[in-house]
């Protein structure tokens, strides 16, 4: 059944009951899911009834929102299993909301479903957190197949930021903040201090550095890592603070936690740069930063 969302009227019980029965008579008997709760964020009133009384009929409790003000305060005090997102709110864009929803670690399933069908339109959907997205016009019984779909996934579980002193890296959000400040990072950039971060006060050799964060069969320049390591740590560097990433000589680099030092007899820390003075970094980074 196809939606011509623009221009539905509003319809009666009886129409809505035919509506949804559509559904119920292709997928045989709508099956109960415990009353899972979602959210349905739409300002066409028709369309929101629309999709309110065929999710109804199919087992679900919806709650409907018109505004993102009031979709904001329904997530902030309501734990559902889906929000199906409007983007174009008379109050507010629905991708933002998305995204700050995903920086609170809200963990519901989203699906976006706009009038807005460009290419660009769904990559930034999906990059701001969405888990899927659909165009209007759109077909009811997919439509609620891709909604069962997600329902079926289990719900990511909010990862904890990752702390070392005043190093915060935050993996739902990719943010990295020292000292409060913010600090931009290349994908590389992040996944460095990632996996630096996650054995903070513990020294990480260089070759599960260069196999998790590039591959095992790399074969660039030979001092790649060194490179990023030093464009890592002058993004990280602040005035008058000790620099976050300390190299251990021969072995590979740590990131210290307070009271914490390397141990081992060979274990040599540094805090200089990790490029030999004649060898200029910021060109080769350029020539190799992907």
């Amino acid at each position: 059944m196809q939606v011509t969302w623009a221009a539905i009227p509003v319809l009666s019980d009886r129409s809505v009951a035919a509506f949804s029965r559509t559904s119920a008579e292709l997928h045989g008997a709508p099956v109960r899911l415990g009353r899972m709760r979602l959210l349905v964020v739409e300002d066409d009133r028709a369309l929101a009834t629309v999709l309110r009384r065929a999710l109804v009929d199919e087992g679900y409790a919806v709650d409907v929102a018109g505004r993102a003000t009031l979709a904001d305060e329904m997530v902030s005090t309501n734990d559902y299993s889906l929000i199906v997102l409007d983007l174009g709110l008379p109050d507010g864009d629905g991708q933002d909301l998305c995204e700050m929803w995903r920086a609170r670690g809200v963990t519901s399933h989203i699906l976006m479903l706009t009038a807005r069908d460009a290419r660009l339109d769904r990559i930034g959907g999906l990059d701001a957190g969405a888990d899927d997205y659909v165009t209007k016009p759109f077909d009811y019984d997919e439509f609620a197949a891709r909604v069962r779909a997600l329902l079926r996934r289990p719900r990511a579980e909010r990862r904890p930021n990752l702390v070392a002193r005043d190093l915060v890296l935050d993996p739902v959000t990719r943010s990295v903040a020292r000292a409060g400040v913010q600090v931009a990072l290349t994908t590389r950039e992040f996944t460095l201090l990632r996996l630096l971060l996650s054995k903070a006060g513990q020294v990480v050799d260089r070759g599960e550095l260069m196999e998790q964060a590039w591959d095992a069969h790399y074969e660039g320049m030979s001092n790649t890592l060194e490179v990023h390591i030093a464009a890592l740590r002058r993004k990280l560097d602040q005035p008058g603070r000790a620099s976050p990433i300390e190299t251990v000589r021969g072995v590979g680099y740590l990131v210290p936690v307070s009271g914490d030092q390397p141990t081992g007899a060979d274990a040599s820390v540094s805090h200089a740069g990790d490029c030999q003075p004649a060898f200029d970094g910021d060109t080769a980074l350029r020539n190799h930063r992907e």
